[in-house]
């Protein structure tokens, strides 16, 4: 029998006013003591040129629990869990470092304080909480520093065997609690071999088989989304019509934030119910994607390098990263994971999604020529009409 997999589900809260409260000051108190170990992190650094490990803030948090009773009222599992992202955020910025990222290696940052809003879990007994379900598809959520127990909705798509971390976040004008479960493998390869090409302009994705003939009922025409048209009616409209930062316009704002997040939900179940077409089809997945972080690229520039059609580039990037293809990747590779079967990415670099950089570039040159041109009129003290290139 297949090892269990490791998946993440996440479940809408209701938090009573005073739950709320609860959550908001441990989000705050989460966000406090990240900024105190980086802190403590640069200081370190700044004083000898070493570093400090989570093993090693380990001791300060031990240092903090016993000064301040309020610290001890939060699990301990859950100060290790910032101590341990911290430590991950900083080795992920020097290994981008070290692979020449530049201003783009991701400095880790510190936390507004009024703003935050996420209570990294533990395992349930390192971090004091308990999900137990209630009725279908309904469950409550028991965590120390929070009174009662928090309503949830949402359902696993099978029993889970064991629970691992967590987290607690609030987006889209509620809380959501995000789990990664240990659960049986649910699915099974196909029979056939099919290759996933991404097209990201015309269309989403084709879906062949072997033979070069299209797979029926898997190419990823993805619908689109009527909420992506009415946040940009409304988005259009508030710029119109509301003063900027005024109550109607943030008003506004969080409509469009609203819409914006359903249309997120809609396009991840599409791509979900997707991807497992093709995962249960498929015996050998060929994925043919451009490099889409390297073809999205923003036309602005520098100064060091022009920029040219901002606009222009700005408008096709949205169209090419609305459809969500690297969300479609990692989920295809997962599952074929899952399912036992092989899976190969390719990313070519001639892809139609490099317009976008070949635009830039053209219209960086046509600009370059013009001044050309413009210099050597001005040399020759000729018109344009009389001058020929």
């Amino acid at each position: 029998m297949s090892e269990p997999q490791i998946r993440r589900y996440s479940f809408k809260l209701y938090p009573t006013p005073a739950q709320d409260a609860a959550l908001r000051e441990q989000a705050a108190m989460c966000a406090l003591l990240w900024n105190a170990l980086l802190q403590m992190r640069e200081d370190k650094y700044r004083r000898e040129r070493k570093t400090l490990s989570a093993f090693d803030q380990g001791k300060a948090i031990t240092e903090l629990r016993a000064e301040l009773a309020e610290w001890r009222e939060m699990p301990r599992g859950t100060q290790e869990r910032v101590a341990d992202m911290l430590d991950l955020a900083f080795k992920a910025f020097f290994r981008r470092a070290k692979q020449g990222a530049g201003r783009e290696s991701g400095y880790p940052r510190y936390k507004r304080i009024a703003a935050s809003a996420n209570v990294p879990l533990r395992e349930p007994v390192k971090s004091c909480w308990k999900f137990t379900p209630k009725t279908s598809g309904s469950w409550r959520l028991k965590m120390r520093g929070v009174p009662g127990a928090l309503k949830a909705r949402g359902e696993f798509p099978a029993s889970p065997v064991g629970f691992k971390t967590a987290d607690l976040k609030f987006y889209d004008g509620a809380w959501w609690f995000s789990v990664c479960v240990s659960v049986p493998p649910r699915r099974t390869a196909g029979r056939q071999a099919l290759t996933v090409s991404f097209d990201l302009i015309d269309e989403f994705a084709a879906v062949t088989d072997a033979n070069g003939r299209c797979a029926p009922g898997l190419n990823g025409e993805l619908v689109s989304d009527q909420m992506q048209v009415l946040s940009a009616a409304i988005q259009s409209a508030r710029d119109t019509k509301f003063v900027k930062f005024s109550c109607r316009w943030r008003r506004e704002v969080r409509r469009i934030a609203r819409l914006k997040a359903r249309e997120a939900r809609r396009r991840r179940e599409a791509l979900h119910k997707w991807t497992t077409a093709v995962a249960s089809t498929a015996n050998v997945l060929t994925i043919i994607a451009p490099p889409i972080k390297d073809n999205t690229k923003t036309g602005r520039g520098n100064e060091k390098f022009h920029g040219a059609e901002v606009e222009t580039i700005a408008a096709l990037n949205r169209s090419v990263l609305s459809m969500a293809p690297a969300m479609a990747i990692q989920m295809l590779e997962y599952k074929m994971q899952e399912v036992g079967a092989a899976c190969a990415v390719i990313k070519p670099e001639d892809h139609q999604i490099r317009i976008g950089r070949e635009l830039r570039a053209a219209a960086i040159e046509t600009r370059r020529a013009r001044r050309k041109v413009k210099k050597m009129e001005s040399q020759h003290g000729c018109g344009s009409e009389n001058f020929a290139v």
